[in-house]
């Protein structure tokens, strides 16, 4: 996992011993709650499809956000999520199998995320329209202090992507394991701060991430 070391990570995990919970809210394809490296870290959550728990993930993208974020550490399972023992996920489904969703469902998302406890909402997508409604529901979560976090996407195009680009959301490119922008990375306006996003679980995010289609009135 080079990306671990790159970060520094090595360096604090063993060391720095963070007290205190954070949830982080998943908001995707859902989140396979059963996943073996996943075990005791997934809470119920919610598909906005069928108001079950969001514990399912017929298309994978969401549970591989989910382990980057919170696997299993020293387990010799998978790979070793970047967060603490406090962390845990909170699976939101708003993206169907396919991978694509509406901006409706995301702010759907976005405001049970914001009502159920989230510190974090992490959106692992990106859209190149803007929607008046979607920076309403995120101005609403930023105002209970929540971290929101969402992909620029992986275009390599110098064009603002949303949600990355809204107001009070960190916009994250992607970057190799010898820090330079990953060549499939969006740039410019959106981008918040650059993060390690290829070989990562074994798998190449630019060919994962989805994108939203369609948007809300505004």
């Amino acid at each position: 996992q080079w990306a671990l070391p790159k970060i520094g990570w090595d360096l604090a995990f063993g060391t720095v011993l963070p007290t205190g919970t954070a949830k982080v809210a998943v908001l995707d394809t859902g989140v396979d709650a059963n996943h073996h490296d996943l075990a005791g870290k997934v809470l119920p959550g919610i598909s906005v499809f069928d108001s079950s728990n969001g514990q399912t993930d017929a298309n994978g993208h969401g549970t591989l956000l989910a382990g980057i974020v919170a696997a299993n550490t020293d387990n010799n399972i998978g790979i070793a999520g970047v967060g603490y023992a406090g962390v845990q996920i909170l699976p939101i489904t708003v993206l169907g199998s396919n991978g694509l969703g509406q901006d409706s469902d995301i702010i759907a998302g976005v405001i049970w995320a914001a009502d159920n406890g989230a510190d974090v909402i992490l959106m692992g997508f990106s859209n190149p329209g803007f929607s008046n409604n979607l920076q309403d529901a995120i101005d609403y979560a930023w105002s209970k202090n929540i971290v929101l976090v969402a992909s620029t996407g992986n275009d390599a195009q110098n064009v603002p992507t949303f949600p990355a680009g809204d107001r009070g959301v960190m916009g994250v490119s992607a970057t190799d394991n010898n820090d330079a922008m990953a060549g499939f990375s969006n740039y410019g306006q959106a981008v918040f701060l650059p993060a390690p996003g290829t070989g990562i679980a074994g798998t190449e995010l630019n060919n994962s991430y989805v994108e939203i289609t369609g948007t809300s009135p505004s």
